[in-house]
């Protein structure tokens, strides 16, 4: 059985290969989006596609020495609690190795207003048939709409 030991929403991750240690860059808490936006197309704007890179990166480790396959499931929820995108990562883990890091690589993020928004990480083994919730990353997501009264 694998335990989940942490999750983290970042910008970059880099591991360094004399060491092995993993470098976490601009961990991600938050997003501000300041947008102009034609007075007439005001109201009509729901989903904002942001064009951003990031990975979500995981820690798992394991008590028994024995080979482990697993899936990794990671779905990006809205604040109205609907899934705006779900990313399943299969991974394994040899009989002598205890610790996994996983690195789930993103390009692009789509956001339908302002609002708390959660990264629900979900994991699944050789032992288990279902999904079990191991981590809920949050990313508070702040748009700030201004009309653009220059292209009026």
């Amino acid at each position: 059985m694998l335990k989940h030991i942490w999750s983290v929403l970042c910008r970059k991750s880099i591991i360094d290969s004399e060491t092995n240690n993993i470098s976490l860059n601009e961990i991600m808490e938050q997003i501000v989006l300041d947008l102009k936006i034609k007075e007439q197309n005001l109201s009509s704007i729901n989903a904002i596609n942001l064009p951003i890179e990031f990975e979500v990166v995981s820690m798992f480790f394991k008590e028994v020495k024995k080979y482990t396959k697993a899936e990794l499931k990671v779905e990006f929820i809205d604040p109205q609690d609907k899934i705006f995108n779900t990313i399943v990562h299969t991974f394994e883990m040899p009989e002598i190795m205890r610790r996994m890091r996983t690195r789930i690589k993103v390009m692009g993020l789509v956001v339908n207003g302002s609002g708390d928004y959660v990264f629900r990480v979900s994991l699944k083994d050789e032992d288990h048939n279902n999904y079990k919730i191991v981590a809920e990353v949050p990313l508070e997501v702040h748009i700030n709409k201004t009309i653009d009264k220059q292209s009026n």
